[in-house]
């Protein structure tokens, strides 16, 4: 990326809960401060909102993606920290707001000014109920008892392809091609830095913010200038899943899921 600023930023940080459905979320101004100058540091214009009931969130966020300021930029970057559940994130008003829904804003369908442009969606939330036990390790793995080594390949049935066959496949590979050339997929250039994976609570200290948001923050802060976001992503997976574990001895596992089609530097090497 070259532009400056490099894209624009939205966080929109749910503390306070109306009702005894869901509790206040302590240690989530830590994030939300962590986050914003983080993404100061990364040369983002950052947008703060906080405590938002659910359409409120759908409204600020569309409104996000609808900005001008999209066109002249090289990327954009939208946090939400709140409760959550599988495929749901929280208003204040505990009214469930579709994440899928709130992602669509920014395919290409529905915003031109981002098309072909990396866009990051950092959701930090739980996405079930289950608690991650985690398993015990040995520094090394041993084969099973009994495991007699690999298996040899079994020979096959070799397919040959005539030369008029192979001509023909390359001339419709070919036109297939220049059809598709001027288009992309309507989901392409995301990733989505889910905090844990599908069904499992998300962990947060009350005083030092969550476990995945520490981690982003710190692996950004230590390795933005010189690595692409989806290896800076495989450090945080492994940080958070080898560092923490909570008081009754649960463990979390962050889940990014990406359709990048190209590495993704904040400082790249000219």
């Amino acid at each position: 990326m070259t532009s400056k600023p490099r894209g624009q930023a939205l966080i929109i940080n749910n503390r306070y809960f109306h009702g005894s459905q869901l509790t206040e979320r302590l240690g989530t101004d830590v994030d939300r401060d962590n986050l914003q100058n983080v993404f100061k540091a990364l040369g983002y214009n950052v947008t703060v909102f906080d405590n938002m009931k659910g359409m409120e969130m759908e409204n600020a966020i569309r409104g996000f993606s609808m900005r001008d300021s999209h066109r002249h930029v090289d990327s954009t970057i939208v946090v939400l920290l709140s409760h959550g559940s599988e495929n749901v994130i929280y208003g204040t008003d505990c009214v469930p707001v579709e994440i899928d829904k709130l992602i669509k804003f920014f395919d290409g369908a529905h915003c031109p000014a981002l098309r072909g442009k990396p866009k990051l969606f950092v959701i930090q939330a739980c996405r079930g109920k289950s608690l991650n036990p985690g398993f015990e390790t040995t520094d090394g793995e041993t084969a099973p008892s009994g495991d007699a080594g690999p298996v040899p390949a079994t020979r096959t049935r070799q397919n040959v392809v005539g030369p008029s066959m192979l001509e023909r496949l390359q001339a419709m590979n070919v036109r297939e091609t220049e059809n598709l050339r001027q288009k992309l997929p309507e989901g392409a250039d995301m990733l989505v830095a889910y905090a844990t994976v599908p069904g499992f609570v998300s962990w947060r200290n009350s005083e030092r913010g969550s476990w995945f948001i520490q981690e982003l923050c710190t692996v950004l802060y230590e390795y933005a200038h010189k690595e692409d976001l989806l290896s800076m992503m495989t450090v945080v997976n492994n940080k958070v899943a080898t560092a923490y574990e909570s008081a009754c001895n649960k463990k979390q596992m962050p889940a990014p899921v990406t359709t990048l089609r190209k590495k993704w530097f904040f400082y790249p090497r000219m």
